[in-house]
């Protein structure tokens, strides 16, 4: 899972080089897994209204579940401050669950079963969030987004700090 988080993150960095172009990391808590993750983003200035953002989230592994996604999103940009904007959201997800079940011995502790499961499905989000200049290059970043899924929803809040070149 860390070689897939890499790749993922390479991948965003290197697809956007521009002067309009950022990268982040944040932390993040999904309702529906209940759960703390971490995450990288990519920003693409489209123009002062209009930005593109992708971002890899990983779930801590938590009772045999391991959930990732990969989102697309395009924000509208409302700067209230200098130092301040605020912005809604809407994209689309790659959402993937793994789970695994195992029965052990109560006495040894030995496995005597596994099984895993994996489902990986698309979907949307909307939300929003927003940014607080610390400089003219670093940002603070907070963000609530909801996911909709077939079968599945969850609401997804970050926190976290962006670097603009």
């Amino acid at each position: 899972m860390k070689k897939l988080f890499l790749v993922a993150a390479f991948a965003m960095v290197s697809a956007f080089a521009s002067a309009q172009f950022a990268v982040g990391v944040h932390t993040l808590y999904g309702t529906e897994v209940s759960n703390l993750g971490i995450g990288v983003r990519a920003r693409y200035d489209i123009n002062e209204q209009f930005r593109l953002d992708g971002n890899f989230n990983y779930y801590f592994k938590k009772n045999g579940l391991e959930f990732w996604d990969i989102n697309a999103n395009l924000h509208y940009l409302f700067n209230i401050t200098d130092r301040f904007s605020a912005y809604p959201l809407g994209g689309l997800g790659l959402v993937t669950a793994s789970s695994t079940i195992e029965v052990r011995d109560p006495f040894t502790g030995k496995v005597l079963s596994s099984t895993s499961e994996s489902s990986t499905k698309l979907g949307f989000n909307f939300g929003g969030g927003v940014d607080f200049a610390l400089t003219d290059d670093l940002y603070l970043n907070g963000e609530v987004k909801y996911q909709i899924i077939s079968g599945y929803n969850q609401a997804v809040m970050s926190a976290g700090i962006v670097y603009k070149f």
